[in-house]
């Protein structure tokens, strides 16, 4: 039996524009979790990790990590835990190997790669759009 993953998206409103070409895009509003992590690459680039948490209703909230690269990076970096985020990006996968009891296992990450950051005022309350 193989493994199976559900990708499960809350969303406060969709749309989809008239002609518009499918496009991959989402606005998510939220509070910085945990310190990001600003490193290189081993080609050089500079990237931030970071985990941004949104909430839901009844006192959930969802944990999401996210990405940026060059001098968005920096910007995301110098960011402190607490800190409230608005962001535009993107939903990405990427694969990687990890080895567990000695042995290589293939995986998958999801992640979100940020594009722009957005002002706080058009916020609305921690939105996934």
């Amino acid at each position: 039996m193989g493994s199976k993953l559900v990708v499960s998206v809350f969303a406060k409103f969709l749309s989809q524009e008239e002609g518009a070409a499918d496009e991959n895009r989402l606005e998510l509003a939220g509070t910085l979790c945990k310190p990001p992590a600003l490193r290189s690459t081993p080609l050089g680039r500079t990237i931030c990790d970071m985990i941004l948490a949104v909430n839901r209703r009844y006192g959930r909230a969802d944990y999401l990590p996210c990405i940026a690269w060059g001098s968005l990076a920096h910007r995301c970096g110098a960011m402190e835990v607490g800190d409230p985020l608005h962001l535009a990006g993107r939903l990405q996968s990427r694969d990687y190997t990890k080895e567990v009891d000695g042995q290589l296992q293939a995986r998958t990450a999801f992640e979100v790669s940020i594009m722009s950051l957005l002002p706080p005022e058009s916020a609305e309350g921690g939105a996934l759009t």
